[in-house]
């Protein structure tokens, strides 16, 4: 079973996307916070899987509280969702490592499908971030000449959503040389995450945008 936590302090919203949830098999949907504290405690105890968090909450600096959920729970993924699209706000949610955006406007079935792309290891943006994807990583020189053969198809891997284990196991190699390896590319490409890998990815044509 996968826990998933809704944060937002919007009732309506929370009952209805939890209602779809909980007829999922395979999710267990913990108790919804609309209070930023409240949310951590949850997330420290309960140690989620996923994490879907409002843009904006009253008394709540959203970038920062993510920071504080990645510290208590570095496992637990991010899917930020909005009635809104504000760029000042998700660039630097790009930059902390959040796994997907997805619009409140958006049906059940795609919040859903949203999640079940970043349970599977994936990632999750709409056609409304590839704007910003773009400003994003406007301006980078293309620095795929520096990559070594072996640190492409640990790209390529990490785009297909495999997690450091997984890229271990097919490549043969420890999840250690996969975290070195790891750490060179981010070095190279000016980048902190492996989100941030993968948007540089699409953003250059190494890989097909398929997430």
């Amino acid at each position: 079973m996968k826990k998933v936590l809704i944060i937002d302090d919007h009732p309506v919203f929370c009952m209805g996307l939890e209602a779809y949830l909980q007829r999922e098999g395979d999710i267990e949907v913990l108790p919804s916070a609309n209070d930023g504290d409240v949310a951590l405690t949850v997330v420290k105890t309960e140690q989620p899987d996923i994490v879907i968090h409002d843009l904006v909450m009253p008394d709540m600096n959203t970038p920062e509280h993510v920071k504080w959920i990645k510290r208590l729970s570095p496992k637990t993924q991010i899917l930020v969702v909005s009635g809104y699209f504000n760029e000042a706000m998700l660039m630097p949610l790009l930059d902390i490592g959040i796994s997907g955006f997805v619009s409140k406007n958006a049906s059940p079935q795609v919040i859903i499908e949203a999640v079940r792309c970043i349970m599977d290891g994936s990632c999750w943006f709409g056609t409304s971030m590839q704007s910003l994807i773009e400003r994003v990583k406007t301006g980078k020189q293309l620095k795929t000449d520096v990559l070594t053969p072996r640190e492409m198809e640990i790209i390529t891997l990490s785009c297909q959503g495999l997690q450091y284990k997984e890229i271990a196991e097919m490549l043969g190699i420890s999840f250690k040389t996969v975290d070195n390896i790891k750490s060179n590319i981010f070095h190279k490409l000016s980048v902190n995450s492996t989100t941030e890998v993968v948007i540089y990815a699409f953003r250059n044509g190494l890989v097909d945008l398929n997430c």
